[in-house]
């Protein structure tokens, strides 16, 4: 998608609240409360459906979209490709259905499946986000955004099982007003169903990844690349421990690590890196730009366990360096072209 089309899309939700011909449903998705943090799956994903103050809501639901998607904003905004490590304040990030598994499961989960009857204080604590679904056109969107007020609620001892304006296990008369169980005031990310594509705001990212359970994913992505790269152990010295030491038994969470794995399983970035690790000279002539990076001062640290071996072409694989090893096949140093300035990139 690209500036002029997001601007269409807004314009004509606009012109369609104007007339009345948008109906909106809001949903409350959350987690079921048997299931730990660590052992939630995307296909556990319940919502519920709650009654709200249509007026009042309706209008707050259009300011929120008009505020996220503004002309002033798509003009200045750039619109990138989901980024795994990337986070810019003035960038929309899109991201296809397709792109993740857990994406199209988790939509599902909140489209066909029927919602969950009754709501109760144990799935306030299990709740990630609000779905705001816009049906129009024969098609329906959905805005994602934050829930506010979730920390004074967890703190309470709710020995009636109930608080605010939860009652008879649901919620009723949601609103800007009455914010004891509230809506955020900004639209974390729309999907967009015409097109079976995901827009996140600035700012959005932790809500998009909280909701799909991305970090499952990345893991799963980061698993095959690190089993992927044992093919390559002439030249990457020892890298068929680093699958045991990421996911093997005794492993701990390393969930910058992942991504930066699962980065390199994207398709054009896949090939690149096959195609480098398979050029055994060029590989070594990029190692000794590597090898140049390491001295920078801002860098050294990170960087100086990691053995490079120019000549014969190889960078050894070992657990104490497996950041820097990560972060160069993933290709986050970088140089500047113009004051060939070094940074780690995304």
């Amino acid at each position: 998608m690209d500036q002029n089309s997001l601007k269409n899309w807004i314009d004509h939700i606009n012109e369609l609240a104007k007339k009345g011909q948008i109906n909106i449903e809001i949903n409350f998705l959350f987690f079921p409360n048997d299931k730990e943090k660590g052992e939630r799956k995307v296909n556990d994903l319940l919502y519920s459906v709650f009654d709200f103050d249509s007026d009042t809501m309706q209008k707050s639901m259009y300011q929120r979209l008009k505020k996220a998607y503004s002309a002033k904003k798509i003009k200045k905004y750039e619109i990138q490709k989901f980024n795994l490590i990337e986070a810019n304040d003035n960038t929309y990030y899109e991201c296809l259905l397709d792109d993740f598994d857990n994406l199209e499961k988790g939509l599902n989960r909140i489209t066909i499946e029927t919602p969950t009857v009754g709501f109760t204080s144990d799935d306030l604590s299990n709740t990630v986000c609000a779905a705001v679904k816009f049906a129009y056109d024969d098609t329906m969107d959905i805005a994602f955004c934050g829930i506010q007020n979730f920390n004074q609620l967890k703190k309470k001892r709710l020995s009636s099982g109930f608080i605010g304006n939860i009652d008879e296990n649901r919620i009723s008369k949601i609103d800007d007003d009455h914010l004891v169980f509230g809506l955020g005031p900004k639209v974390d990310f729309v999907y967009i169903s015409r097109i079976k594509e995901f827009i996140i705001n600035p700012k959005g990212k932790t809500t998009f990844e909280s909701t799909f359970l991305m970090r499952e994913e990345y893991k799963k992505r980061g698993k095959e690349v690190s089993e992927e790269l044992k093919n390559y152990s002439d030249c990457l010295i020892d890298v068929d421990q680093l699958s045991d030491d990421l996911y093997g038994a005794d492993s701990t969470s390393k969930p910058l690590v992942d991504k930066m794995l699962a980065k390199m399983s994207n398709g054009d970035k896949h090939d690149k890196l096959e195609k480098l690790l398979n050029d055994k000279n060029l590989f070594s002539k990029r190692l000794g730009k590597i090898e140049e990076f390491k001295k920078d001062s801002r860098f050294y640290k990170k960087f100086s366990g990691l053995e490079i071996d120019c000549k014969r072409g190889t960078i050894k694989y070992t657990k104490d360096s497996i950041y820097a090893f990560v972060a160069i096949l993933s290709d986050r140093p970088k140089e500047s072209i113009m004051l060939e300035e070094k940074e780690l990139g995304s």
